[in-house]
């Protein structure tokens, strides 16, 4: 499922739904750029996310360089509680 940049929803009140099973590409259009997907799971599902840094001029299908992306991923539940967070080393 490809999203051009801030064509997803950058709160949790107008989150972009996903459906399972699905994968994301998308793009950071700015500095500060957040892009929430919200989904449903039955309480026992296990959820696995794998997120690629790349640097925007390397989507030529040769060349993937690192990105110096600060990226963040939450995973909340209903009530808006952390049930899982990652924070790259940049």
């Amino acid at each position: 499922m490809p999203f051009a940049p801030d064509e997803v929803g950058d709160t949790l009140q107008n989150a972009t739904r996903l459906r399972f099973p699905t994968t994301v590409t998308g793009t950071i259009g700015h500095k500060g750029d957040v892009d929430v997907f919200s989904f449903k799971a039955q309480h026992s599902a296990r959820i696995y996310a794998h997120l690629t840094l790349l640097s925007p001029h390397t989507f030529d299908g040769r060349t993937w360089e690192r990105s110096n992306l600060d990226a963040e991923v939450a995973l909340l539940d209903a009530d808006n509680k952390t049930l899982a967070a990652w924070d790259n080393p940049n």
